[in-house]
């Protein structure tokens, strides 16, 4: 037997209790020995129970620092002597069944864990650098958690104009989104909504993180990448297909011969905006003829952090502010404990914010927009066509959540700024 397939039936005994039934993470820790397998368990465990979204470990100078991505923002977690650095990545490595000899090379890997009685998945990611190996792990929402459409923040116009969107049989909808957007998960709870017996769905994703019941989802990967995955999807006939991304024009031109022979089309662009999202499919070659066929429209958003309920406190605006969000009544804000606060809030342990929303904005392409679209007018000319057909820009969105409480003043202005909403 190989020394490491040993490491492995070491630590699947250390996980089983006598039953043979598979140890909850806090039992772990509890019946954990060695003190790297308790603390890496523990470092799961805290990430869990904070709501974090990533776990990062990097080796620092003369210290090994844990930290925690919570409603996308990094946060220091600890600060732990080097010398657990070996050990520590080697056991996660091998719970991700990685080889722990290789410290030279990228690697990725996943694994699973009951967390509290749930089982949690967590998908493990290396990078070497001069001081030792980094770790990200990812930790993977639960089975079964994709909210329905009308849970994922859209107001009632977006909602309506979301869902007309989606009845189309046919057309190209694309999802516009610049890194952890959301745009991701709209996409997956769109393809939940249209599951269903009489129709056929297939994702192509970079890494599927979350599964769809009813769809038949694959990963693009360097054997089998996306144009090439493509063309076998379309082979199957399917109703409805997800692309985690259009990056070249190959992918583009794919999408729009689907579209146009009766192949409902989600895909994400990496932009921010609805009408950059039109300006940048021109611009990577479409034939301006075919988009304006296909294109049904676009759905772009971004997320800001959600004000904590518990310990939220009223802002009254200035003058400024009133004039940008048009109003004169006091809207609330977050309250920041200090690092050394010695009992923050309890719900949102003093970061003043709690989850995160999606603030949107849907574009429904009319016939005077297509007529642009077929000109390959510019940005600002379809943005003037698309605001007659009742677009609004993420802008407004996030005005009204700041007026109902739900976020705040600075989370618009970081997210959607008055300057960038109609460019």
């Amino acid at each position: 037997m190989e020394p490491s397939d040993e490491l492995d039936a070491d630590f699947d005994e250390l996980f089983k209790d006598d039953d043979g039934a598979e140890l909850d993470l806090t039992e772990r820790i509890k019946e954990a020995d060695a003190p790297v397998v308790k603390m890496a368990n523990l470092i799961l465990l805290q990430a869990v129970e904070r709501r974090a979204e990533e776990i990062h470990l990097e080796r620092h100078a003369e210290r090994l620092v844990v930290r925690q991505r919570v409603d996308g923002r990094l946060h220091p977690h600890m600060d732990l002597p080097v010398k657990l650095q070996n050990g520590l990545m080697a056991r996660l490595k091998i719970l991700a069944c990685l080889d722990i000899a290789e410290r030279r090379r990228p690697q990725s890997g996943r694994f699973s864990m009951q967390v509290h009685g749930v089982p949690r998945e967590f998908h493990l990611f290396t990078l070497p650098g001069r001081l030792g190996e980094s770790l990200l792990i990812r930790i993977v929402p639960p089975a079964g958690s994709l909210p329905p459409l009308d849970a994922l923040d859209f107001s009632p116009a977006n909602l309506a104009r979301y869902q007309r969107l989606l009845a189309s049989p046919r057309g190209l909808l694309v999802h516009a989104g610049v890194g952890d957007a959301g745009h991701d998960e709209t996409m997956r709870c769109a393809l939940q909504a249209l599951a269903g017996p009489e129709r056929k769905l297939i994702s192509i994703e970079h890494a599927v993180f979350c599964s769809v019941d009813g769809v038949i989802q694959m990963e693009a990967r360097p054997e089998l990448p996306m144009d090439a995955a493509l063309h076998a999807a379309l082979s199957q006939r399917p109703d409805v297909l997800l692309l985690s991304e259009i990056h070249d024009l190959a992918i583009l031109d794919l999408a729009l011969k689907a579209a146009l022979h009766g192949c409902l089309v989600l895909a994400a662009l990496p932009v921010r905006e609805a009408p950059a999202a039109l300006a940048r499919l021109l611009d990577m070659g479409a034939p301006p003829y075919l988009l304006a066929e296909a294109l049904v429209g676009v759905c772009a958003q971004r997320r800001v952090r959600r004000l904590c309920p518990v310990c939220a406190e009223p802002h009254a605006l200035s003058r400024e502010e009133m004039k940008l969000l048009r109003t004169d009544q006091p809207v609330r804000r977050a309250r920041v404990a200090a690092p050394d606060t010695p009992s923050p809030c309890p719900a949102c342990m003093g970061l003043g914010y709690r989850g995160r929303l999606s603030i949107q904005e849907v574009l429904e392409v009319t016939p005077a927009l297509r007529e642009r679209l077929r000109a390959a007018a510019s940005t600002s000319d379809l943005a003037q066509a698309a605001r007659a057909g009742g677009w609004e820009p993420c802008f407004e969105d996030a005005r009204e959540k700041v007026l109902d409480g739900r976020t705040s003043l600075d989370e618009l202005l970081c997210a959607a700024p008055p300057d960038n909403s109609t460019e």
